[in-house]
């Protein structure tokens, strides 16, 4: 688990050692692009204050490639009810440089068969959109509404139409080719891993 107090404390030190430095710069006042990096790292510090408070339940995993960099990760979703149950999904997670005026991007990283996730990793979940996003929302947000979609997928509001239609038409037939993409191989000319995968 990563030290995120320590992350937060260095992340403030940084930006006490850079405001410091341009303080004594040469250069003009009007050359200097101090506002636009103090704001770079407030919106930093915005990322690690939402992942101090992350209270993950059980099923879902925070994991980051690369510690320095605060604003991107992964988390792994591991459904423990469900179509999807058993199976390990990986969301990649990257912020604006104006977060949380504007939501993260999120992609799913896993190919799966579901009506709200296309092929190409693309989520539809309102809140990831910027007309839905809201200041107030954080990290756990999200890790809310993309938990949701794996209980209760929303055929009314497809991004993958073709996996929402056989959904409708037949809830059994598709939780069985559900069930046949978790064996691995190509279904529908999309190749998907053998689930459970280790991430």
């Amino acid at each position: 688990m990563l030290n995120l107090r320590a992350k937060k404390e260095a992340a403030v030190r940084a930006a006490a050692a850079q405001a410091a430095a341009q303080a004594a710069s040469p250069l003009p006042p009007g050359s200097r692009p101090a506002p636009l990096q103090r704001a770079h790292s407030i919106r930093t510090l915005t990322v690690i204050k939402d992942l101090e408070k992350l209270d993950l339940p059980n099923t879902v995993r925070l994991v980051h490639p690369n510690p320095t960099i605060i604003r991107e990760f992964y988390l792994i979703l591991s459904p423990d009810a469900g179509i999807w149950t058993g199976g390990h999904f990986k969301f990649y997670f990257s912020f604006p440089a104006d977060y949380n005026l504007h939501p993260p991007m999120v992609r799913c990283q896993t190919q799966i068969l579901h009506p709200n996730i296309d092929h190409e990793g693309h989520v539809c979940l309102n809140i990831l959109r910027d007309m839905e996003w809201t200041a107030v929302m954080d990290v756990q947000s999200v890790v809310f509404g993309l938990l949701l979609l794996f209980y209760e997928p929303n055929v009314s509001d497809p991004l993958n139409i073709e996996a929402a239609e056989e959904m409708k038409a037949n809830l059994e037939a598709f939780k069985q080719k559900v069930r046949r993409t978790f064996q691995g191989g190509n279904w529908d000319g999309f190749q998907y891993e053998r689930q459970p995968i280790r991430y």
